[in-house]
């Protein structure tokens, strides 16, 4: 779904029965997070040493979308924990 050679449109938005077809759990190129801290940095750094990933930020581990603020905030939230 997210892979740079997908050949389908990335959605903007999902209903939570099409998150969980499409993420039915954590895989080895799927983590989720709910919030951006050491753990997601781990998850990033993990995923740059291997072949990728996709870490989903806003989902508990049980894999239930809890949301996260998409403003400028989380966008910095995030450059600002990879740097």
């Amino acid at each position: 779904l997210f892979h740079p050679r997908g050949r389908r449109p990335t959605p903007l938005a999902m209903s939570v029965e099409e998150f969980r077809r499409q993420f039915p759990g954590e895989s080895e190129h799927v983590e989720f997070k709910e919030g951006v801290g050491e753990r997601a940095v781990e998850g990033a750094v993990a995923f740059s040493n291997a072949r990728g990933g996709v870490i989903l930020v806003g989902v508990d581990d049980a894999g239930r979308p809890r949301g996260r603020a998409a403003g400028g905030g989380a966008a910095d939230a995030i450059h600002t924990a990879l740097s």
